[in-house]
C-alpha cells in the first residue's frame, strides 16, 4: 500500500522558496491570508494567528505554508477603563479605551514616548535632550525641591530659593514696578548710568566714599539739615553769581587772613 504525498513533498526542491511575510487576517483555524493575497495553511506547532505576525513562510507550486512566527503581536488583556498593550515587531504599545496611543517603547532604538492626561514619572535620574526642550502648562508649571520651588501661573512667577546665583555676559530687566527688600545689598560695578525721572531715598544714615564727585542741576539744589558741616583738607572755593547768607542768631567767619572786596 503507498501513500499519497503531499504537495510540499513532492515539490521539487528548486521550488520551495521561504520567505517573510505579514499575517493580513486570520481565515480559519488553521489557515491565514498574507499581507501578499497569498492563503497559507499553519504549520508551525502550538502558534495562534493574529493580525499583524511576521512569519516565515514556505511555498511550492501546490501550497504555501507558515513554518515558523518571526514576530508575534500579542495583546494583553484591558483594564477596567479600557486601556491594553501590544507588542508589534518589537514594539510596545499601550492604547486607551479609544485606540489612542499612551504609550510607546521600541527596543530596538531604546526610545519611550508617553502620552496622557495625566502622566507622572518617578525615577533615580531623569535627563531631558535636544536642539529644543519645551514645557507648556496650560494652567501652571511648578518645579521643586525641597522648600524650593519655581512656580509659573497666570499670576506671574514666584522663585523661593535660599541662594541665587545668576552670571551671564549680558542681563536685560525691564519692570513697571519693583519692589525690592533686602537685609544686605553689595554691588561691584566698573560703570553705572541712571535715568530716572525721580528718585525719593529714606535712610537711618548714608556713607560715600568717592574719588571725585561732579553734580550738576539745572534747577534749584537744596540741603535742609538740623545741621551741616563741611569739611575740606585743601581748598573751599564757593563760585556764584550771588551769594547770600543768613543767619538768626551769630555769624562767625575765623580765619588768619580775611579778605573782603
Amino acid at each position: 500500500m503507498t501513500s499519497t504525498p503531499s504537495p510540499l513533498t513532492s515539490a521539487p526542491l528548486a521550488a520551495v522558496a521561504p520567505y517573510r511575510a505579514r499575517v493580513a487576517a486570520v481565515t480559519g483555524p488553521h489557515t491565514v491570508r498574507l499581507a501578499d493575497g497569498a492563503s497559507a495553511t499553519l504549520a508551525a506547532a502550538g502558534y495562534a494567528p493574529a493580525v499583524g505576525d511576521g512569519v516565515l513562510v514556505l511555498a511550492s507550486e501546490a501550497e504555501t505554508f507558515v513554518i515558523g512566527v518571526l514576530s508575534a503581536l500579542r495583546e494583553a488583556e484591558a483594564t477596567s477603563d479600557g486601556v491594553h498593550a501590544a507588542i508589534e515587531r518589537d514594539v510596545l504599545t499601550v492604547r486607551g479605551a479609544s485606540g489612542e496611543v499612551l504609550f510607546t517603547h521600541d527596543a530596538r532604538s531604546g526610545q519611550s514616548t508617553v502620552r496622557g492626561r495625566d502622566v507622572r514619572v518617578v525615577a533615580d535620574a531623569v535627563a531631558l535632550s535636544g536642539r529644543t526642550v519645551q514645557i507648556d502648562g496650560a494652567e501652571a508649571v511648578r518645579v521643586t525641591q525641597g522648600e524650593q520651588s519655581l512656580s509659573l501661573d497666570p499670576r506671574g512667577t514666584t522663585l523661593t530659593t535660599r541662594a541665587l546665583h545668576t552670571e551671564a555676559d549680558e542681563a536685560r530687566l525691564s519692570f513697571r514696578d519693583v519692589v525690592f527688600g533686602a537685609g544686605r545689598v553689595e554691588s561691584v560695578v566698573d560703570r553705572a548710568r541712571h535715568a530716572v525721572e525721580a528718585v525719593e531715598i529714606t535712610a537711618g544714615r548714608i556713607v560715600e566714599r568717592t574719588k571725585d564727585v561732579f553734580r550738576e542741576v539745572e534747577g534749584v539744589s537744596q540741603t535742609r539739615a538740623g545741621r551741616l558741616r563741611l569739611v575740606t583738607e585743601g581748598v573751599f572755593s564757593v563760585l556764584s553769581g550771588r551769594t547770600s547768607i543768613e543767619a538768626e542768631d551769630d555769624l562767625s567767619l575765623v580765619a588768619e587772613r580775611i579778605e573782603l572786596g
